[in-house]
Order: C-alpha cells, then structure tokens, then sequence
C-alpha cells in the first residue's frame, strides 16, 4: 500500500485518498461521523505508491498519484445534465518524471500546482495555467523526498524541503514578480522529515527533524520573529506522548 494524503475544509469534513494495491481510492469523513468510499481508478498495468489530494476554491475535488514515473490527475466531475452520477476525469499529465515527494495545491485562481522529487532528484513545479501544463524545476538538488508547500492570500509560494548533499533545511517564496531563497538550517544530522503551516500572518511555522544515526531523534521547531505574536505556535507543548520501545 502506498501513502495517505487528508484535506480538512473548514467546516471540518474531512477529504482523504489513499492506495491499496492497485485501486486509488478517495475517503470522505463526514461531520455525522459517516465514511465513504469512491474508487478513482483500479490501475491494469504499472503500480501507484503516492497520491495527494485538494479542493479548489469552487469545492471541486482533484487527486494527483504516479502510476510508475508517470503522473495522473484525476478530476471528479459531479451529476448534472451530462453525467448521471459521479464520475472521475483521468489524464496523464508527465511522463518519466516522478520519484517520491507528492504535493498538490491550487492558488486563488484555483490553477492546480504540483511539486515533487523528479526522477533526477531534483525539486520540479508542475502547474496548469487553465490551457497547457508548465514545467519549472525549482532546485537542481539532491532534494529530500518531504516537500512542504503553502500558497499565502496574496499567491505567494511557500516551499520549504531539503538538500541532502549539502544537509541544509531550505525555504523558497515566490511569486509572479519575486524570488526569495533561504537556508534556514545547516548540518549533517538534518533528515527528510519536515512540516510546515503559515500562521495568521502568513509567517512560516517550520519543523523539521534530526537524527545522529545511533537512535537518538530530535524534532525542532522554527518560528519567525517577524510580525506579530497572534497565531504564532506556542513553545511550550500543550500534550506529550511517549512510547514504550
């Protein structure tokens, strides 16, 4: 089986796709506690391991998963005139590309932005501008296959990940008119495994973590001084659960 991804809208109901051998599949968890279950697409040849999944602004589902190197987007088109139920547009948008790393987001226009390790292990930025797909490689790598993306209100990029030649923890903000590239962290016991939402002031909240390599992890927090306090993650954790080996 391959990974889960989960969407939340703001209401609260939650949007999953998962994959169990050949079949992507997508969960919706209702406000009543109800579970439902749509099959996307059972594959006949080639296997899927990674799926990321979103809705635009207009509530319209989209789900990206790779089938082998390639990449596939599924649009869930809804009853009406033509359909008599619910139905799954499928496309293969890139071949030869994908190697780990899937994410899925949309910006105010509700244009679909991808971004993912590529087959080179670089970080590759796939975008529909409503009539082709673009193709933009945004860090020649080698990038960590965790990539972290958040797209603010004014439609700025917020793409955090790392490299693991040079054991940085990298930030990048763009948008059509500007460029900002950051190392945010530096050191040879950074691992893949990051985590990143915007506060109230769309400020990063970062995470990240550390490994020694004889067993001994960490997780470290990155908040930004900049702005103000209001939405900032508190320091101090508000519940701490510890596992038994």
């Amino acid at each position: 089986n391959g990974t889960i991804d989960m969407y939340v809208n703001d209401i609260g109901v939650g949007y999953a796709c998962s994959i169990n051998g050949s079949d992507i599949n997508m969960h919706v968890l209702h406000l009543n506690g109800t579970f439902e279950t749509l099959l996307v697409e059972s594959l006949v040849s080639g296997s899927a391991d990674d799926c990321a999944i979103g809705l635009t602004s207009q509530d319209r589902i989209q789900i990206a998963y790779n089938v082998g190197p390639d990449l596939r987007l599924a649009r869930l088109a809804l009853k009406n005139a033509v359909y008599s139920g619910l139905t799954w547009h499928l496309r293969t948008i890139a071949e030869d590309v994908f190697s780990s790393g899937l994410t899925l987001t949309f910006d105010s226009e509700s244009k679909t932005h991808l971004m993912f390790q590529d087959t080179d292990l670089a970080l590759h930025h796939l975008w529909f501008n409503k009539a082709f797909w673009n193709h933009t490689i945004l860090d020649n790598g080698p990038i960590g296959s965790d990539i972290e993306v958040e797209i603010d209100s004014t439609d700025t990029f917020h793409v955090a990940y790392t490299n693991s030649a040079e054991g940085e923890l990298r930030l990048i903000n763009f948008n059509e008119t500007i460029e900002v590239r950051r190392v945010l962290s530096r050191g040879s016991t950074i691992t893949q495994a990051i985590g990143m939402d915007l506060d109230s002031n769309d400020i990063e909240q970062i995470t990240y973590s550390k490994s020694d390599g004889n067993g001994n992890n960490t997780i470290s927090l990155l908040r930004s001084l900049a702005g103000k306090d209001t939405g900032r993650i508190d320091p101090e954790p508000s519940l701490i659960i510890n596992y038994d080996e």
